[in-house]
């Protein structure tokens, strides 16, 4: 008992010297300081793209928690489209031959305040349908095969 009791005037003692300090983390009970500014995405690319889909890809912005993807569709005005934890997002659902823009800004949050970065660089992307001939490289085919499938014509998807 007399063993607890010297403990517990110990960690009084603690607690008021602690008050003392109001500088130390122990003495209060403050949100970390958030006020300094993300950067902007940069390397803003589309990595994939499909007649109805583009895959957009950016550089991790150190110290974000997320980011915001903003979606213009044919000049108009932006507007959230994903929010993600992600450095890259899959636009699905686009209309061939609309023309898209996007935007991304990197945020992190501390208790109830969110900073956000300034907007990436704008990049555009237009869903399109493309017309290959049998001796297009685009479909891959080695030379061989080229040249045994003279007849051959087919539509693909770029």
């Amino acid at each position: 008992m007399h063993r607890a009791r010297k403990i517990l005037i110990l960690l009084i003692s603690f607690c008021l010297l602690l008050s003392l300090f109001p500088g130390t983390a122990l003495a209060h009970n403050e949100a970390p300081d958030i006020s300094y500014a993300l950067p902007a995405p940069k390397d803003v690319e589309i990595i994939g793209q499909s007649v109805t889909c583009a895959t957009i890809n950016w550089s991790n912005v150190p110290g974000a928690q997320g980011y915001e993807v903003y979606r213009a569709e044919n000049g108009g005005a932006y507007s959230l489209v994903h929010t993600t934890a992600f450095s890259v997002f899959a636009d699905k659902d686009l209309v061939t031959g609309n023309d898209y823009s996007y935007q991304v800004r990197a945020f992190r949050t501390a208790g109830d305040t969110v900073v956000y970065s300034d907007m990436s660089e704008e990049l555009s992307v237009r869903p399109r349908f493309a017309l290959y001939y049998q001796g297009s490289s685009a479909w891959r085919f080695s030379d061989e095969v080229r040249k045994k499938a003279c007849l051959l014509t087919a539509f693909a998807i770029v």
